[in-house]
C-alpha cells in the first residue's frame, strides 16, 4: 500500500500544489519516480533479499532495527532543520512517508524549505510512534474485557 500511494503522489504533486497553494508547480515525473524507487522500493527488496539470504544474521539485527530506523529518521529531521535554521524563525510553516518527503523535497525543489513539513512531520511521528511502541509494550491484550467476535455466515 505504501509504494501504491508514494508512486500515485508522482501523479498528485503537481495537481494538489495546484488546488492547495494556487500555482501549479512542474515536476519531473521520470525523475521523481526513479528517486521514489531508490527510496522506496529499493530498500523493501534489499530488506527481502536479506532476510532470505541471510536469516541468521537478521535474526541478530531484528532487535536494533527501530532504533536504527528512529536514529536514521531523526538524523534525516536534523540536517533539514540546521539548514532551514535562519528560514524557521522567520516563519513556521502530509506526507506518508516523511523520510521520503525530505528526500524529495531536497532533490526536486529549489528551495529547501519546501521539506519544512515532511520533516515537523517525522519529528512529530517519531515521537508518537515510539511513546506508542513502549505503551503497547506493557499492555497485556488478554486483560481486555470485551472481546470482539466475528460471525461468518
Amino acid at each position: 500500500m505504501t509504494e501504491c500511494t508514494t508512486l500515485g503522489a508522482v501523479a498528485l504533486t503537481p495537481l494538489l500544489t495546484k488546488i492547495l497553494a494556487g500555482t501549479y508547480v512542474p515536476v519531473d515525473a521520470a525523475k521523481l519516480s526513479i528517486r521514489t524507487m531508490q527510496v522506496v522500493v529499493a530498500p523493501i527488496l534489499l530488506g527481502s533479499y536479506m532476510q532470505s539470504a541471510f536469516p541468521a544474521v537478521v535474526k541478530i539485527v531484528i532487535p536494533f532495527a527501530p532504533l536504527f530506523a528512529v536514529l536514521a529518521a531523526s538524523l534525516l529531521a536534523c540536517s533539514v532543520f540546521s539548514e532551514n535554521v535562519v528560514r524557521l524563525k522567520a516563519s513556521m510553516v502530509g506526507m506518508q512517508n516523511s523520510s521520503l518527503g525530505v528526500v524529495l523535497a531536497t532533490s526536486h525543489f529549489t528551495t529547501p524549505i519546501v521539506a519544512l513539513p515532511a520533516t515537523l512531520f517525522a519529528v512529530i511521528m517519531n515521537i508518537m510512534g515510539s511513546s506508542l511502541a513502549f505503551f503497547w509494550r506493557y499492555v497485556d491484550p488478554s486483560d481486555s474485557k470485551e472481546t470482539l467476535t466475528v460471525e461468518v455466515k
